[in-house]
């Protein structure tokens, strides 16, 4: 979602109360995104990385529950500078860089977090947004940015490291799942199922013939499409 001006809004996350400056060029935290934040498992003092960090919001928590070191990242200036003030406005303190994947200097992380872009946005939605739609969209199968993410994340990951992403059935899980599975150690946390985004209640015809071919997956139920998330904690495979 985005707000059409700057406004300021409160959240209540493990515990934590969160204040977030929301701004029009900056995705504000989804219904999705908030509840994947109640997943974040951070030990005292380790070395964290929120990547794609919008609003800034899972960076904050994880310096909350007791992070050392938190960095933020994403390819929007305007994302990184927006983190960073509502980093400031929690008084805890998270350093932000602008740029795709792994752009921060640092080459590995105790905990990563990755909340990733995973819609296929429709056309006509792409006309309302303009170029808003580059910060939200996962690539023409929904997956992009997430694949990308698991071919360069175990790079970044010592023995011990843990990387929570969430997959959405809204794209192309089915690949990611595989992927996954061939680099590295899973455990399922969660599956979760919700209505679907507003713009895609909006323009399921534009998604049904990717329901029908299995390409995402979409069910209806209670009146509503509803999408399944997949909360999944990652370990790197080590290889002997």
């Amino acid at each position: 979602m985005f707000v059409s001006e700057q406004v300021i809004k409160s959240y209540e996350i493990k515990g934590h109360k969160i204040e977030l400056i929301l701004e029009p060029e900056v995705f504000s935290p989804s219904e999705h995104g908030i509840q994947f934040a109640n997943y974040i498992s951070v030990h005292p003092g380790e070395r964290v990385l929120d990547m794609g960090t919008g609003t800034g919001l899972l960076g904050i928590i994880a310096a909350k529950e007791g992070a050392r070191n938190v960095d933020v990242s994403d390819p929007s200036y305007d994302a990184v500078a927006l983190a960073e003030k509502n980093a400031f406005l929690n008084n805890v303190f998270v350093k932000g860089y602008t740029g795709k994947y792994f752009c921060t200097p640092h080459k590995t992380y105790d905990y990563i977090i990755a909340n990733l872009p995973q819609e296929i946005i429709p056309p006509e939605y792409t006309e309302q947004i303009g170029e808003l739609e580059k910060t939200i969209s996962g690539g023409p199968k929904g997956n992009k940015h997430l694949l990308t993410f698991l071919n360069q994340a175990h790079m970044h990951m010592h023995a011990n490291s843990r990387a929570l992403i969430a997959v959405h059935s809204v794209s192309d899980y089915i690949t990611t799942l595989n992927k996954i599975k061939s680099l590295y150690e899973p455990k399922l946390l969660d599956i979760i199922s919700n209505p679907a985004k507003d713009f895609v209640q909006n323009n399921i015809s534009y998604y049904m013939p990717l329901i029908k071919k299995g390409e995402i997956g979409l069910f209806h139920k209670e009146g509503v499409w509803q999408s399944t998330i997949f909360i999944y904690e990652l370990r790197k495979k080590l290889r002997h």
